[in-house]
């Protein structure tokens, strides 16, 4: 993926919470992309889509992991929040990091809606406390 499509993802993310009300900054820290205010501090890794699926065109495809070579695991150590972007539709889906237990995620494209963003975020939060 191309450092603009991750770069694209990550603004979307941080609209999406601002439209939620949730302060947040773009982070320029290894590990995270974005900090959120809940009021704690949540840290956030952005993962951008930038198509449908070739394999199956009823989902979006996310490489949940880390690394060029050696794929390894997000892991709770590291963030607190997956914010998965599907940069065609402008819209996301969070997820906590205890929910994401894979190196590549489906998710269908239907999820991808203002609706689910907002009830996935608070979903998540309260997966959290």
């Amino acid at each position: 993926m191309s450092i603009d499509i991750g770069r694209a993802g990550e603004h979307i993310a941080a609209a999406a919470l601002s439209r939620m009300k949730v302060q947040n900054v773009i982070s320029q820290q290894m590990g995270f992309d974005i900090v959120a205010f809940t009021p704690q501090p949540r840290r956030i890794e952005v993962k951008t889509a930038s198509r449908i699926s070739w394999k199956s065109k009823n989902h979006y495809a996310f490489m949940t992991s880390r690394g060029a070579d050696k794929k390894t695991n997000l892991n709770a150590g590291d963030v607190d929040i997956v914010c998965l972007v599907a940069l065609p539709l402008r819209c996301c889906v969070f997820k906590s990091i205890h929910d994401v237990k894979v190196k590549k995620l489906n998710l269908y494209v239907s999820l991808f809606n203002q609706s689910y963003e907002e009830q996935s975020w608070l979903e998540t939060l309260e997966s959290l406390q």
